[in-house]
């Protein structure tokens, strides 16, 4: 569906040349009283931009003028099909660039940061970034994001894209709109014809592919289907359908592990912690005690699920002076109402489109998985119903021992990618959506916040410093005057490294132009690679500023009714535990206060008996 970005330049191939069809369409689309134009000079052919809000988006601290959105050689990206398409080739150039061929050249890591780990961190590792974030960071983007189509195909917002999520941050990607409306993602509590029966609290979980014959702790997979071959496709037995309540967590066999591992939450708080359906606490019947157990133990993990974003994630990947402004109980926003988050709070393009994609930046090559398999990161890729159905559900092989991954016990976790402007060569063999036949997933990091309309990076920075100069007075290339803009364009000129005279590659005109008005993305991850107290461990000052605005933002405006009020997670189960069931008995008494991914996950193996199991969870 390329070419839509400036209305629809195709008006020659649409009408099929025909001369009377021609005049009829710019006669709608354009003033009558001129002529249309020569068929050959319809690629400068100005269109009318539509820019309606996108349902469910918004723009960081308002809407941006024409003349405050990104221009690519001073020209807005659809002031016509020429641009279009000059657009798409330089981001294409860029994408390109942003591999790791030429190799960024990071300062060394403090001694005391490589060295705790076996063998230290390379030059290109993070240290404060173990690689399970990476993938914690994609389970919190598809629950604040699910968007019906994709902007970087479809070139605009009038094709029907929108944000399907109605709240945020409250584990819908795991859930959905529960057991009733997403019944296939919930394993039955009793048999569909006992008196009551056929209600549903516990998460699917799937075999292992040897399951059957050697693992002692068989049900690590998330579960998957077949179907009936109803397109004459010949599947035969394989498992085509990932059951859970969002598929985009099947992306790869790391997500749909890491899925696995909150429905194990979940299942667990169910049979260790809340009473049994048959004790009808509070209920007058199975079917409602049934439901008060499944409310109970989502709001439960959807408490230390927030509460791990909080107080572990947002402090690893956040610059340290910005998450001390907004992790305290009354952060002030930029965005804000009354001194609050806005209340008519939606997702902000500047962070879906941009910001938060910096997460790509820190995908590795390849994962050690546990401790007999290493794979590289197009098998993890692969691994999923959608590309491998005849190989589901996972074999042992492919079950993750998380201490690989996050920083449990004496183990070495394999460590993020630092931020930065170099993505891994493996980031490469997605379907090429446009006649540039890019295949890299920066191509369609950078098209997606072309096609929006986002800030350009030196208007908002003028608008955040007029309004909190505080802020840009953290960073070395924020401000908004000439001399700042000088040493942004400086940064960015040096992050992208040499010219190439092919112009197949990144030419000096395109790097003058990038350093100029770069994309919001690209700024993000040359601003967390040069920043001095960022070097590739965290984000810079705006990309913090930008995800910390919507994340804590829609925490503290969608805030869980056991949450308000409450100082620390153990009250907040509490008075969960109060709310549901009455009384003062804590049903939650035995959940710890956790704050870590480590906490989570060594507190899912004590409730689901995996601590001494096999494969090895821990």
């Amino acid at each position: 569906m390329g070419g839509h970005g400036g209305g629809d330049p195709r008006a020659h191939r649409l009408v099929g040349g025909d001369p009377e069809k021609l005049k009829k369409f710019f006669k709608e689309h354009f003033d009558d009283k001129k002529p249309p134009p020569a068929h050959d000079d319809l690629m400068d052919v100005p269109i009318p931009r539509y820019r309606p809000e996108i349902d469910g988006f918004r723009h960081f601290m308002g809407t941006p003028t024409p003349d405050q959105s990104l221009k690519i050689n001073g020209r807005g990206p659809h002031d016509n099909r020429e641009i279009t398409e000059q657009t798409r080739r330089m981001m294409s150039r860029l994408a390109d660039r942003l591999v790791d061929f030429t190799p960024f050249e990071w300062p060394e890591h403090a001694a005391d940061d490589a060295g705790k780990f076996n063998p230290p961190a390379d030059i290109t590792e993070n240290p404060n970034l173990p690689s399970g974030y990476t993938y914690f960071l994609q389970i919190v983007a598809h629950d604040v994001v699910q968007t019906s189509l994709a902007v970087s195909i479809l070139d605009d917002s009038r094709s029907g894209v929108r944000n399907a999520r109605t709240s945020f941050l409250r584990l819908e990607t795991i859930y959905g709109d529960g057991p009733m409306v997403c019944p296939h993602a919930y394993a039955l509590d009793d048999k569909p014809d006992s008196y009551e029966g056929g209600t549903r609290t516990m998460l699917r979980l799937g075999r292992t592919r040897e399951a059957d014959r050697s693992v002692k702790c068989p049900f690590r997979d998330i579960a998957r289907a077949g179907t009936e071959n109803v397109t004459e496709v010949d599947v035969g037995a394989a498992l085509t359908e990932p059951m859970i309540a969002d598929a985009r967590n099947d992306d790869h066999a790391i997500l749909a592990q890491m899925t696995a591992l909150f429905h194990l939450l979940n299942n667990g708080i169910l049979k260790k912690l809340l009473p049994q359906r048959e004790q009808k606490v509070m209920a007058g019947s199975l079917w409602e005690a049934s439901f008060d157990r499944y409310l109970c133990a989502r709001h439960a993990v959807t408490l230390i699920y927030r509460n791990v974003i909080r107080k572990d994630l947002m402090r690893r990947i956040l610059h340290r002076k910005i998450y001390d402004r907004y992790a305290g109980d009354t952060p002030v926003f930029l965005d804000e109402e009354d001194g609050r988050a806005k209340s008519n709070w939606n997702m902000p393009l500047e962070f879906s489109h941009a910001a938060f994609r910096f997460a790509h930046a820190m995908i590795r090559g390849d994962y050690r998985i546990n401790d007999k398999n290493v794979f590289l990161l197009d098998q993890v890729l692969r691994q999923t119903s959608g590309k491998a159905p005849r190989d589901m559900p996972l074999s042992v092989e492919w079950m993750v021992r998380w201490s690989h991954f996050f920083e449990i016990g004496d183990a070495a976790p394999n460590l993020s990618r630092r931020i930065g402007p170099r993505l891994s060569q493996k980031l490469v063999g997605f379907n090429d959506i446009d006649r540039t036949h890019s295949t890299r997933l920066a191509y369609r990091d950078l098209m997606s916040g072309i096609f929006v309309d986002l800030w350009s990076v030196d208007a908002l920075l003028e608008k955040i410093e007029a309004e909190r100069p505080e802020l840009v007075a953290l960073s070395p290339y924020l401000k908004a005057d000439k001399a700042g803009h000088d040493a942004r364009a400086a940064m960015i000129a040096e992050c992208l490294g040499p010219p190439s005279s092919d112009s197949e590659h990144l030419t000096a005109d395109d790097i003058a132009a990038l350093s100029n008005d770069p994309p919001l993305f690209l700024f993000i991850l040359c601003e967390a690679a040069c920043d001095p107290e960022a070097l590739g461990l965290r984000l810079g000052v705006l990309g913090s500023i930008i995800v910390a605005e919507t994340i804590f933002g829609a925490l503290d405006l969608d805030k869980l009714p056991a949450e308000i009020d409450s100082p620390n997670l153990k009250t907040s189960l509490f008075e969960l535990s109060k709310s549901i069931y009455g009384g003062d008995k804590n049903y939650l008494e035995d959940i710890p206060e956790i704050e870590t991914m480590a906490d989570l996950i060594k507190f899912t193996a004590k409730v689901s008996d995996l601590e001494a199991g096999q494969p090895a969870f821990l």
